[in-house]
């Protein structure tokens, strides 16, 4: 079955040729993989002086989303 795939998805191509159009789709997905990686993140946390914060829920369609809020307690 794989290889009636082939033998049709690549007729008229020499060995050699399908070989080094699997080896660039084969560096392309390495590539890719490597890019993909997840990364690492660092919590930031910043003194809530000054501000005047809250935690509350937004509706979106049919779910409710938490939000924080955090904005100037003074006015200016």
């Amino acid at each position: 079955m794989v290889e009636d795939w082939i033998a049709n998805a690549y007729e008229g191509m020499s060995r050699r040729q399908f070989l080094a159009q699997m080896g660039a789709a084969g560096a392309v997905l390495t590539g890719f993989a490597i890019a993909a990686k997840p990364v690492q993140g660092e919590i930031i946390t910043t003194p809530s002086e000054g501000l005047a914060v809250a935690d509350s829920k937004m509706i979106s369609g049919d779910f409710q989303v938490p939000i924080y809020e955090a904005r100037p307690a003074a006015a200016g």
